[in-house]
C-alpha cells in the first residue's frame, strides 16, 4: 500500500501512469445541488461545501471502480464574488479499490481577512492516475504473519495537528485499515478531552470523559477500507505547552505513519522532542509547521511530542509583542521629556535672575 502525505519527502514506490483522467469543474458556493465527476472507472459524488467552526472545505463519496489502487491529485480554489483568490491547496492521495470518502479540508486560519461567508465559488480539479507501484507488502502489517493475531492492523497512518489560537487542537486522521478477520465493530480511546468528533462511519461514544468510542463498520476477512476521523482536542488551562500523542495508542499494529502539526505562531522547535523508540524522519525548519514520519510497524504504542512554549504563547502573543513595543516606546520618551523640561526650568530660571538684577 502507498500514501502519499503531501510535504513530506519520503519516497517509497514509483508510480507508471497507464490511463490518466483529468477533470476541472467550478461551483458556486451557494448552489443548492451538488456537483459530481465522473470517469473512467472513477467518480466522485455529492460534492459539497462544508463549514464545520475550525475548519472548511469539500467532502463527497469516492467510488474507484478499478480492480486496483489510483493516484489522486486534487486542486481546490477558493473565491470571493470579485475572484479574488480567499485559499488554495493542491494533495495527493492514494485511493483504494471500492467506496471511500472525499475530504479536503482548510484549517479555518487560512482564510485570512475573509470570512467563510465571502466565498462566492470554488474550482476543482481532479487528476486520476491507475497506480503500478512496485511494493513490498512485507513493509506493511497486512503482508506480516506476525500481525495475524490482531483483527485488523492499521497498514497507512496520516494525521494532522492543527493548534489554534485557543489552544484546541483540529485533528484529521486518514487510516487504511485491514481486516484480517470478519468483524462488525471496533473500538479506539483518544486519552484527552473531545468534541465534534465525526467518523465516515455510524458510531456510539461510550464514554465521554475518557474519550472511548464504538465505530460500528462490518468489514469482511481479507479487506480493507479507509477511514477519516475528524475531531477538536480540547487542553485544560493548565496544558501550556505542547505534550501530545501526535500517533495515538492503538491495540494492534501500525505501519507507514506520516504526521504534520501546524502552530498558530512561529517559535523555537530546538528543543523539541519525540518520545518513540524508533527512528523517526521529520522536518522542523518551519518555525511554525513539524512534519515527519515513520516507515516501519509499530504496536500498541504511540508516538508523542513534546515542546515547551512561551509562558504567553496562547495569550494573544501579537498583541503582546506589541504592547511591548509600546512599552519600549513609552521609555523611549520619558528621558526626553524630563530632559526638555529641565532645559525649561533653566531657562524660566536665568529669566527670573535678569529681572532681579534689573
Amino acid at each position: 500500500m502507498k500514501r502519499i502525505f503531501k510535504g513530506l519527502i519520503v519516497l517509497f514506490g514509483f508510480v507508471i501512469a497507464l490511463n490518466v483522467n483529468a477533470w476541472e469543474k467550478s461551483m458556486m458556493a451557494n448552489a443548492l445541488d451538488t456537483s459530481s465527476f465522473t470517469g473512467d472507472n472513477f467518480s466522485i459524488n455529492d460534492i459539497k461545501l462544508e463549514n464545520y467552526s475550525e475548519s472548511f472545505g469539500l467532502t463527497g463519496k469516492v467510488v474507484n471502480s478499478n480492480s486496483g489502487r489510483v493516484n489522486v491529485i486534487y486542486k481546490v480554489s477558493f473565491y470571493d464574488k470579485n475572484n479574488g483568490l480567499i485559499a488554495e491547496k493542491t494533495e495527493e492521495r492514494n485511493i483504494i479499490s471500492g467506496n471511500t470518502n472525499l475530504n479536503l479540508m482548510f484549517d479555518a486560519n487560512s482564510f485570512n481577512n475573509y470570512k467563510f461567508e465571502d466565498i462566492a465559488k470554488y474550482n476543482l480539479s481532479v487528476n486520476v492516475t491507475l497506480d503500478n507501484a512496485e511494493i513490498n507488502k512485507s513493509l506493511y502489517p497486512s503482508g506480516n504473519d506476525a500481525y495475524k493475531k490482531y483483527d485488523y492492523v492499521i497498514d497507512s497512518y496520516i494525521t494532522t495537528i492543527i493548534i489554534n489560537k485557543d489552544n484546541t487542537y483540529s485533528v484529521t486522521e486518514e487510516l487504511d485499515v485491514y481486516f484480517n478477520r470478519e468483524v462488525d465493530s471496533f473500538e479506539r480511546s483518544i486519552p484527552y478531552k473531545v468534541k465534534d468528533f465525526k467518523v465516515d462511519e455510524d458510531f456510539n461514544i461510550i464514554d465521554n470523559d475518557n474519550f472511548k468510542v464504538k465505530i460500528n463498520s462490518k468489514a469482511r476477512a481479507l479487506s480493507e477500507k479507509q477511514y477519516t476521523f475528524n475531531y477538536t482536542i480540547v487542553m485544560d488551562d493548565e496544558h501550556k505547552d505542547i505534550d501530545f500523542d501526535i500517533i495515538p495508542k492503538w491495540n494492534t499494529a501500525i505501519g507507514n505513519s506520516f504526521f504534520r502539526m501546524k502552530l498558530p505562531y512561529e517559535t523555537s522547535l530546538d528543543d523539541l522532542v519525540f518520545t518513540f523508540d524508533g527512528k523517526l524522519d521529520y522536518n522542523s525548519n518551519n518555525k511554525d509547521e513539524i512534519l515527519g514520519s515513520y516507515r516501519d510497524t509499530f504496536e500498541n504504542k504511540s508516538i508523542n511530542i513534546k515542546l515547551d512554549l512561551p509562558d504567553d504563547y496562547f495569550n494573544g502573543k501579537k498583541e503582546s509583542n506589541e504592547k511591548k513595543n509600546i512599552n519600549l516606546l513609552n521609555y523611549f520618551w520619558v528621558p526626553i521629556v524630563l530632559i526638555v523640561g529641565v532645559i525649561v526650568l533653566l531657562s524660566l530660571t536665568k529669566k527670573k535672575e535678569k529681572i532681579e538684577t534689573l
